[in-house]
């Protein structure tokens, strides 16, 4: 035991930055290292549906390491290896009454390399339960898993609903919509708890996990989650997890106190999760038994709550939907601007109120865009627009691809909770939100009053997922008055870093764009949220506090149109900020407020 307790030191010493070496059986790597089950999770970004779907399987309810060390229990999920020297047996598909239980035509023909010795999981002629077999070609390094197996003839032969076979060198992933020995699709052997990795003191790949509650279906399609390959259920209820989601254990829960064996479990559940694979009981996770394991292990591991747990967004790590490949060292809080708004008079014509924005990147990216109206009341304004109305249009082709009037009525009917999850409900059931998932472009948000009516209102754009996407140069157009009826601008620098910034006006060169009335001559003041200390001002730009600005705000593509109107260049701290927009000596008119990321 010396070797093991030093091995547990070893690896409680290895510094979070270094490269862990794959998993290994038999003298091949199960998988590559850049495969998602070998690819750390402890820095991508919380999932915007975590807090639900953590409270569907259970904030109260324990781990449980669905596994033993009595052998005689026959508990856990048994391998066996094979060579190439072991004959391959025909696997025979399901012959029972009922279709619905075979996945043959979802299955890998044999024959398949099976030792006679294979175990089957479960108790010895068991005929109820998962009977799951995995063996392993440690020749060609082919891994081979059976669904509702049985042994026929002393093995030479097997019957299964559901037989899959991977490569264990390749990043390939099932056919999109087909199920393995697993539901999700995916190889169980990968995720399977091992005492030898246990001992060398490290576990370096994601861990198996199932839940009773599953996510099957959402508008009207069958729903997983890349890396999974196929769903389970027909459940509808958003609160539910799909199949493959992915769980860790929170980074501040303290390992400390627990033995050295379930620190290695605890180490590996903070860096590489949990993935969700299949449908079963709540908190379970599987491993192989053996009788190796300390009873202490068990015990302190079902004393760990689920609430300990957060569900983190993968689709960063995604290189391919086909491809188990994920991106590494992905930084899942970038130095990034979200979370914009901007306040301001909605009038009629050409004096409603207009907000762009650019999606920028190459994937997809779901914001929230709300207005707020009636309840800005509650803030002191006392003019608030009673009723807004907003529209959501696609630069590229100018196409309306949304609408809406009254948060509580949307075309899809889920983005009603989806709103509420992503924590960007508004306050007052007259005011409209939209929630979208935009492709990379410019978008514009135009916020009119129903019937005409005009008075203030607050347009915001939400960041809900990808921030590795972020929503760049967000402008808003509207009048600009006085009093508690100028334009301010708000937003939020998130990240782990400074993030430069240029926040401009436009006011007289709107003329140019056919504006009857622009604010001849704006000016800007940035405020740090936090304290209220006014950090920049300006009024021209070509005048700045900083002469060598005015290079840079040339350089940055962002220099305004027209000599009076202002910008100010920031190198800000994370945070949030507002843009004042007034016009000098209290003059009034149109302006057009934009916050810009600087590359």
């Amino acid at each position: 035991m010396k070797s093991i307790r030093l091995a547990f030191a070893a690896a409680a010493c290895v510094s979070a930055g270094a490269v862990a070496a794959p998993p290994t059986v038999g003298g091949c790597q199960v998988f590559p290292a850049d495969n998602h089950w070998n690819t750390p999770v402890d820095n991508l970004p919380v999932h915007w549906r975590s807090t639900a779907w953590v409270t569907s399987i259970g904030n109260t309810a324990k781990l449980h390491a669905d596994w033993g060390n009595n052998l005689a229990d026959f508990y856990g999920i048994p391998f066996i290896t094979a060579t190439n020297a072991t004959p391959p047996v025909p696997i025979l598909p399901y012959s029972g009454s009922d279709p619905e239980d075979d996945y043959s035509d979802e299955s890998d023909p044999g024959p398949y390399p099976i030792p006679a010795a294979a175990q089957v999981e479960g108790t010895p002629g068991a005929t109820d339960g998962d009977r799951h077999v995995i063996a392993i070609n440690t020749d060609d390094c082919m891994l081979y898993e059976l669904y509702v197996a049985t042994k026929l003839g002393g093995g030479t032969s097997w019957k299964a609903t559901s037989f899959a076979k991977f490569n264990l060198a390749s990043n390939a992933l099932r056919t999109a919509g087909w199920t393995s020995a697993d539901a999700a699709g995916l190889p169980i052997f990968a995720g399977l708890v091992r005492w030898e990795e246990i001992a060398a003191g490290e576990i370096n790949h994601a861990i198996r996990l199932t839940a009773n509650n599953v996510l099957g279906r959402e508008n009207g399609q069958n729903k997983y989650l890349w890396p999974a390959r196929h769903w389970s259920t027909s459940n509808t209820n958003l609160a539910f997890p799909p199949m493959g989601a992915r769980f860790r254990l929170k980074a501040g829960f303290n390992i400390s106190t627990f033995s050295a064996p379930t620190q290695v479990i605890l180490r590996a559940l903070k860096k590489y999760g949990f993935i969700l694979a299949d449908r079963g009981s709540n908190w379970y996770f599987q491993g192989v038994s053996s009788a190796s394991y300390p009873n202490s292990l068990f015990s302190e591991l079902g004393s760990i709550s689920g609430s300990n747990f957060e569900a983190v967004d993968t689709a960063l790590l995604q290189v391919n939907v086909n491809s188990g490949q994920a991106l590494q060292g992905v930084n899942g809080n970038p130095a990034r601007i979200a979370n914009i708004s901007t306040r301001g008079q909605v009038l009629t014509g050409g004096d409603v109120m207009i907000a762009g924005f650019i999606v920028t990147g190459t994937a997809p990216k779901t914001v929230v865009i709300t207005v707020a109206g009636p309840s800005l009341a509650a803030a002191g304004i006392t003019n608030p627009l009673a009723n807004p109305v907003m529209t959501l249009v696609r630069a590229s082709d100018g196409v309306a691809i949304a609408s809406n009037d009254n948060w509580q009525s949307q075309t899809v009917p889920t983005h009603v909770a989806d709103i509420q999850t992503a924590g960007f409900a508004p306050a007052h059931p007259n005011e409209p939100a939209i929630m979208a998932t935009l492709a990379p472009g410019a978008y514009t948000a135009v916020v009119t009053g129903a019937g005409g009516t005009t008075g203030v209102g607050l347009v915001g754009v939400y960041e809900v997922d990808r921030p590795d996407v972020p929503v760049i140069n967000i402008s808003t157009r509207g009048p600009v008055l006085t009093g508690n009826d100028v334009m301010i601008a708000g937003f939020i620098i998130y990240g782990d870093s400074t993030k430069d910034v240029v926040v401009t006006v436009a006011g007289p060169s709107l003329s140019g764009a056919g504006i009857p009335n622009p604010l001849n001559n704006p000016m800007l003041t940035i405020v740090r949220a936090s304290d209220g200390v006014v950090i920049a001002t300006n009024d021209n730009w070509q005048t700045q506090t900083v002469p060598g600005h005015v290079a840079m705000i040339q350089n940055a593509g962002f220099a305004p149109a027209h000599p009076n109107e202002p910008a100010a260049y920031l190198t800000l701290a994370p945070g949030a900020y507002t843009a004042v927009v007034q016009g000098v000596s209290n003059t009034t008119g149109v302006g057009l407020v934009g916050v810009y990321r600087v590359n």
